[in-house]
């Protein structure tokens, strides 16, 4: 059975999704910033900004796969 197609998320629930593969958040000034840590300091290593317009907020497919990317998180598994 193959996965899902891509599309858009909630922020809660990409959130919930990212933290399955060690992906924490951080709140910014307008947006979340995202981090998936690489040592004790939950601040330092890869980051993207997301907007923030509370948990309903829709993110786009094509916000995710940057994210995805810059995470190193294969897409196939991801959306399973």
């Amino acid at each position: 059975m193959p996965g899902e197609k891509p599309h858009p998320l909630p922020l809660r629930e990409l959130l919930s999704r990212l933290a399955g593969y060690g992906v924490v958040h951080h709140r910014g000034r307008k947006h979340l910033i995202l981090v998936k840590p690489t040592g004790r300091d939950p601040h330092k290593g890869p980051q993207y900004p997301v907007t923030d317009h509370g948990p309903a907020t829709e993110i786009g497919v094509p916000v995710i796969r940057a994210c995805l990317r810059r995470f190193g998180i294969d897409p196939d598994d991801f959306w399973k």
